[in-house]
């Protein structure tokens, strides 16, 4: 079998990568370089890959680091399978060179330790033998896709696999790769901010999301922030303005995006670091925000290692500043800042006016106070630099002031909570100075959403709720006819509202009143069940309901209870669906089933009645006195015990004159008790009684 080296001198190196002047990326070919002792492997990945890749073979991991430049950017297939020491040798291949993204091939049953790597961001995937030609080139999509971003974080190394390296190159490029040890996991999270998501291939192992390494800056929420602290009152609520109408959703999107097209920080009102911030404006607590900082963080303190070691002082400062605003208790913030600490006298002022730029206030006032002890900077310069820092730290507070205002806006806590609303934001952003066009822009909205709300507020009848937006509205550039407007609505409203409340207290001194007198339901409209269904129509919720409808229901029952027992059936019966009205209750329902039973048509109706005690009316004086005469139709029920109820008079003549006479005559009747084996307990029957004079 040839060599790895033979094979690459042998084939044109068509990567890019290595070069100096980039070709137009859809025309680039993937460099790969196959790390293989199975002479089998090289036909079978070369069977899949597509016409875009170069594919070199090497036989193993130690002949790629002496093939290859350190800083070399390639896409590595390493056929891990039977490899014993998996993390030693992956640990060369990064120390080696921070631009090479790793796919590895192995069996199923190795695929756990794999994932694990992946999720380590050690690998960018893993592909399980036999492999598919989707499955692979799915994986080296990611991976070139990786290169990539690694080119863009760390710039391009010089050198080609094949090439000599002079031994001052290879010294510089050593300690390039021994900085960037301790970073490279940081530098493979790079897949995950820049590929757009999407299910892994069958028989592809896809890195999960790194978990967040450091906790991300929250917006400023109390105003016992302090004005200048690191990005986390800076740009706590978002450098850019997003409207209300942006979700979280979509900010995360538009975050997802900007990381995809290297917008990281740049526009500051298009970045993804703008993006992130202005979701933790709306959400101090999403997750998704602050893993997304503390990738941006790692990138960035990738990007000012590789920086130093290329001595670019300002792109190493910016990116260094800005990683300090995220995660200023990481070590390796620390460990850069004794880098530079040896550089500080030749820096000047760059390293004070980063501080500035990356809104790390505090530090960059330390600075200044260092340099004017030390004399490292001349007094013209310091009083420059402290005036920028007066300067910008005052617009920074003012911003973060204006757009958590803004925010809360949108959020709708306009007025509440008192330390957490808008109108305490506005409040703090007046005193801070904040400037008139700005602070006009903002409050006009802010008045605009006020009387939004306050008109809800009239509508829902929560009136101290809409006095209160109204008093805030008059703060904003609202006009005064609309306010007064509103505020005339809410007198007149209250007026009404005072009188309601009062014919709500007479409706409950009626009900009481004629449960008092015993007029439950008649006459129609000034009984008891009346006015309580008045007061029900006027509000429903009003709180003296429950006991009122209960005492009426009550009585109500016991009302027809005793009618029942008296046999006035009919009378019962009214008495029943006027309680039943107020309520369903046990004592209802079994009345219910007694009088159905009492007016259900007679089963023993052909079975004569036997009169126990005669019928004997009294004659009435006056009609006896005139000499009237007449006759009473009457009808009613023959009980089980022999009394008689329900009577009524269904006809006479003369009307009304013997009705009453006829009545009493039929209530003191007494008839046999009805035999209890009868199927039905009650009799009605009908009786006409005759009053005539003696001659």
């Amino acid at each position: 079998m040839a060599t790895g080296a033979t094979k690459i001198q042998h084939e044109a190196v068509e990567s890019g990568v290595a070069s100096g002047a980039p070709p137009p990326r859809p025309k680039q070919k993937r460099q790969a370089l196959l790390i293989t002792s199975d002479d089998s492997l090289w036909p079978q990945v070369g069977a899949v890959v597509t016409s875009e890749v170069v594919l070199k073979h090497i036989d193993s991991v130690d002949q790629l680091l002496s093939t290859i430049e350190p800083g070399y950017a390639a896409i590595v297939i390493w056929d891990g399978r039977g490899e014993t020491d998996i993390a030693t040798q992956l640990a060369k291949i990064q120390r080696h060179s921070p631009r090479l993204a790793v796919i590895a091939v192995d069996t199923a049953a190795m695929a756990a330790q794999w994932t694990r790597l992946a999720q380590q961001n050690q690998i960018v995937s893993m592909v399980v033998v036999p492999f598919s030609a989707q499955s692979f080139n799915d994986a080296m999509g990611r991976a070139y896709d990786e290169v990539q971003t690694r080119i863009e974080l760390l710039g391009k190394a010089d050198a080609q696999p094949g090439q000599a390296s002079a031994p001052a190159v290879r010294k510089t490029a050593l300690m390039i790769g021994a900085g960037v040890l301790a970073l490279v996991l940081v530098a493979v999270l790079g897949y995950f901010l820049f590929k757009n998501s999407s299910p892994a291939p069958i028989h592809a192992v896809a890195p999960a999301a790194a978990p967040a390494a450091a906790p991300a800056a929250t917006p400023a929420a109390t105003p016992a922030a302090t004005p200048g602290a690191a990005l986390d009152a800076a740009r706590a609520t978002a450098p850019g303005q997003h409207s209300g109408a942006d979700s979280v959703d979509a900010l995360l999107e538009k975050a997802a995006q900007a990381m995809l097209e290297r917008r990281y920080i740049d526009p500051a009102d298009n970045s993804a670091l703008g993006y992130y911030h202005s979701v933790l404006a709306y959400d101090a607590n999403n997750a998704e925000a602050k893993q997304g900082l503390d990738r941006l963080a790692e990138l960035l303190l990738s990007k000012a290692q590789t920086a130093l070691d290329q001595q670019h002082v300002d792109s190493a400062l910016q990116a260094l500043e800005i990683a300090r605003g995220i995660i200023p208790g990481d070590p390796r913030v620390q460990a850069l800042d004794a880098r530079l600490s040896k550089m500080r006298a030749d820096l000047g002022s760059s390293l004070i006016q980063a501080a500035i730029d990356a809104g790390n206030y505090e530090r960059a006032s330390a600075l200044i106070e260092e340099a004017g002890r030390a004399k490292s900077l001349t007094p013209p310069q310091l009083a420059q630099l402290r005036d920028d820092l007066k300067h910008r730290q005052s617009e920074s507070d003012v911003d973060r002031l204006l757009k958590t205002a803004q925010v809360r806006v949108q959020q709708e806590h306009l007025v509440d909570p008192a330390n957490d609303s808008a109108a305490h934001y506005f409040a703090l952003a007046s005193k801070a100075g904040a400037g008139s066009t700005a602070l006009t822009t903002a409050m006009h909205e802010y008045g605009q959403h006020l009387m939004v709300a306050a008109r809800s507020a009239l509508d829902q009848h929560r009136l101290d709720e809409a006095d209160r937006l109204l008093a805030q509205a008059q703060l904003c550039d609202v006009p005064a006819a609309s306010i007064a407007e509103l505020q005339h609505e809410a007198g007149a409203a209250r007026a009404a509202l005072a009188g309601e409340k009062r014919e709500q207290s007479r409706l409950v001194d009626l009900v009481k009143s004629r449960v008092a007198q015993g007029s439950l339901l008649e006459p129609g409209q000034d009984s008891a069940v009346f006015y309580l269904a008045s007061l029900k129509a006027a509000n429903p919720q009003h709180e003296a309901l429950p006991e009122l409808s209960h005492t009426v229901q009550a009585q109500l029952l016991a009302r027809a209870s005793s009618q029942y027992d008296q046999g006035h059936v009919a009378e019962a019966q009214a008495s029943l669906q006027g309680a039943l009205k107020l309520g369903g209750s046990a004592e209802a329902s079994a009345l219910q089933a007694k009088l159905a039973q009492a007016t259900a048509a007679p089963a023993g109706a052909d079975l004569p009645l036997k009169l126990l005690r005669p019928v004997a009316p009294q004659y009435p004086v006056d009609a006896a006195t005139r000499g009237t005469e007449g006759w009473v139709d009457l009808s009613f029920t023959v009980l089980a015990n022999g009394r008689t109820g329900n009577i009524q008079v269904t006809d006479s003549s003369p009307r009304k004159v013997f009705d009453r006479a006829a009545m009493d005559a039929i209530s003191a009747a007494r008839y046999e008790p009805i035999p209890k084996d009868q199927a039905q307990v009650t009799r009605a029957t009908k009786l006409r009684l005759t009053f005539k004079l003696d001659k």
